[in-house]
C-alpha cells in the first residue's frame, strides 16, 4: 500500500471531516481535474487506517460540497466544477425573477469593467486570438439571426480568462450562468434592440484588450453593461430611487 495519505488518530473527533480535508489536499497536490478518478474506497480505508464506513462518510461530505461525484459501479471522480454548488448566490430566495435579473445585472456592472481592465494588462497573444474568434462568432450568429446567448457568454468568460485570475473566471462564470438565460430566453425581454450596441461594444473591448489599454477596456465594458441595465429597467418598470 502506498503512503499517499497519513495514518489518522482514530480518537480524533470529527474523523470524516479530517479525512475529507486530507483528500482535498491530495486532489490539489496532484492537480487532479474534472473526471479524474480518486483511489478506491478500500484503498483509502487501508491508507488512512480507518473503516470503509468512515471513508464513505468523508466522501459523502465531499459530494455534498460538489467536490466529487459517485458513479455506480465505477468509483469516485472529481466533479465538473469542484466546490461550485448550485445557486451559489442564493437567488432562489432573492425576491422574484425580475429582482434576481436586476441584482445580477448590477453585479456584472460592478465586476466586469474591472475584469476587462485587468484582461488588457494580462492577456497573452493566444488569449487575444481566442477572444477575437469568439467576438466574430457572436457577430456571425447575430447576422444569421441564430441563437447567440451561449457564445456571447463564452466571449465574456474569455475576457475573464485573459486576466489569468481563476477567482475572477469563476465569479464571471457563475454570474453569467444565472444571468444570460434569464435575459436571452425569457419572454420578458427583447434583446434584439441591444444587438447593434453589443457588436460595437465587443469590438471596442476586444481592441482595447488587444492593444493593452486597461482604461479603454474598462470604459467600453461600462457602456456595454449600462446597455444591459437599461434593458432590464425598461422591461421591469424599475426606476432607481433618488437619494434624498
Amino acid at each position: 500500500m502506498t503512503d499517499r495519505f497519513p495514518k489518522i488518530n482514530l480518537e480524533e473527533p470529527l474523523l470524516p471531516e479530517i479525512i475529507a480535508d486530507y483528500i482535498i489536499d491530495y486532489i490539489r497536490d496532484n492537480q487532479m481535474k474534472a473526471n479524474d478518478r480518486l483511489p478506491g474506497e478500500l484503498e483509502l480505508a487501508q491508507s488512512f487506517g480507518v473503516s470503509r464506513g468512515t471513508i464513505r462518510s468523508a466522501i459523502a461530505l465531499l459530494k455534498s460540497r460538489n467536490i466529487v461525484v459517485r458513479r455506480r459501479g465505477s468509483g469516485t471522480y472529481i466533479a465538473e466544477k469542484p466546490g461550485m454548488v448550485d445557486d451559489p448566490f442564493g437567488l432562489t430566495f432573492i425576491g422574484n425573477k425580475m429582482d434576481s435579473i436586476r441584482s445580477l445585472t448590477e453585479t456584472r456592472g460592478v465586476i466586469e469593467p474591472g475584469v476587462a481592465a485587468l484582461a488588457a494588462e494580462n492577456a497573452m497573444p493566444e488569449d487575444i486570438k481566442k477572444l477575437e474568434e469568439l467576438r466574430d462568432q457572436v457577430e456571425e450568429c447575430i447576422r444569421n439571426e441564430v441563437e447567440h446567448i451561449h457564445v456571447d457568454e463564452e466571449f465574456h468568460i474569455q475576457i475573464a480568462r485573459c486576466t489569468h485570475n481563476p477567482m475572477l473566471v469563476r465569479l464571471v462564470q457563475e454570474t453569467l450562468k444565472e444571468t444570460m438565460p434569464l435575459l436571452g430566453i425569457s419572454g420578458d425581454f427583447d434583446v434584439k434592440e441591444t444587438l447593434p450596441q453589443a457588436i460595437s461594444a465587443h469590438r471596442k473591448i476586444t481592441e482595447a484588450i488587444r492593444t493593452g489599454n486597461p482604461e479603454a477596456a474598462r470604459l467600453a465594458m461600462i457602456d456595454h453593461q449600462l446597455a444591459a441595465m437599461h434593458l432590464v429597467e425598461k422591461y421591469s418598470g424599475y426606476v432607481p430611487q433618488e437619494r434624498v
